[in-house]
């Protein structure tokens, strides 16, 4: 039966409309100044400053999380320039009596095609979306004997293999090994996710290496639609133990659901190797999350970054 003036933190909550319940998705900034771990001081008053019945809806986050990894069937077909010949490469499918992508019979325009034997990839995402999943992320693997590699990559996606519409304009997938330390970002991510059948790949730079492998991270059609994903920049201090400053802690002031977390080095051409740790509070050990070399490489005006860190879904 507390009063408005009782609170030490207080947010507008603006409505609209003459509906009797709304839902409300708690800020950071909300969750930081609570001081209770069931949220019971937290209330919301109306306006004319009645504290109103609230109810806590906390979010299911295996109901809303990354489905499975499927992995994708590839077919190499002759790689064209799209700002100059978008037409020059035109395809005809063969199914199998499952509605699997068999083969492609390639019509291509010789006098508009690049004569170089770069190749394109065809991925067939068919299978994977047919039950209305969609593609979230591809994830690249090759070979562990493949030497250095960089490859830069665009990606078009379509539903029938003659219109194609650009999803990423430029990626950055990379192998590099120096003195024992292994550098590598295998994944594309797909904004916002999509469950077309058909998955071009563009080599904007680098040839695909042979055995290339390309799995989908997919959303299942049954899940929750997932809340954007919000990235909060959090910066930390180094522990006093040890002397060499090796062991920074941060914050983040609120007892979120961390998915993952991307590490940004200050430096250009810097190179740390990270163990993670976590813990809910101050008195409880610390509990390994994962491992992560992260990376900051100069790229012409651009910098190469490491992938980021995904978590397990919880706190």
């Amino acid at each position: 039966q507390a009063a408005e003036t009782d609170y030490a933190f207080a947010w507008p909550l603006k409505t609209s409309g003459d509906a009797s319940i709304w839902q409300v998705e708690l800020t950071p900034a909300m969750l930081a100044a609570s001081r209770d771990p069931q949220l019971a001081d937290i209330d919301v008053f109306n306006a004319a400053g009645v504290a109103v019945p609230v109810s806590w809806l906390p979010v299911d986050l295996a109901a809303i999380a990354l489905s499975d990894t499927v992995g994708l069937p590839l077919f190499a077909v002759p790689a064209t320039d799209t700002r100059t010949a978008p037409d020059a490469v035109h395809l005809r499918l063969q199914r199998d009596a499952d509605g699997h992508l068999r083969a492609l019979d390639v019509d291509v325009d010789v006098d508009s095609i690049a004569t170089a034997p770069d190749r394109d990839l065809i991925l067939d995402a068919s299978t994977a979306v047919r039950d209305g999943g969609r593609l979230d992320r591809l994830l690249f693997d090759w070979p562990a004997s493949t030497s250095d590699l960089r490859l830069r990559i665009a990606v078009d996606a379509s539903d029938d293999l003659e219109n194609w519409r650009n999803q990423v304009s430029a990626a950055t997938v990379l192998q590099l090994r120096r003195d024992g330390t292994e550098l590598v970002r295998r994944a594309i991510d797909l904004n916002p996710p999509a469950s077309l059948p058909y998955w071009r790949l563009r080599f904007l730079d680098g040839v695909a290496p042979q055995g290339l492998e390309v799995r989908a991270e997919r959303i299942a059609a049954s899940a929750q639609p997932r809340p954007q994903r919000q990235w909060i920049e959090i910066e930390g201090h180094a522990d006093a133990s040890p002397s060499d400053h090796s062991v920074h802690e941060y914050s983040t002031g609120a007892p979120l659901a961390v998915q993952a977390l991307e590490i940004a080095l200050s430096d250009d051409n810097s190179v740390a190797t990270l163990q993670i740790s976590s813990r809910a509070d101050p008195g409880e050990p610390w509990r390994t999350r994962g491992g992560i070399t992260a990376f900051r490489l100069r790229d012409g005006a651009s910098a190469l970054v490491n992938d980021p860190l995904q978590l397990p879904s919880e706190q």
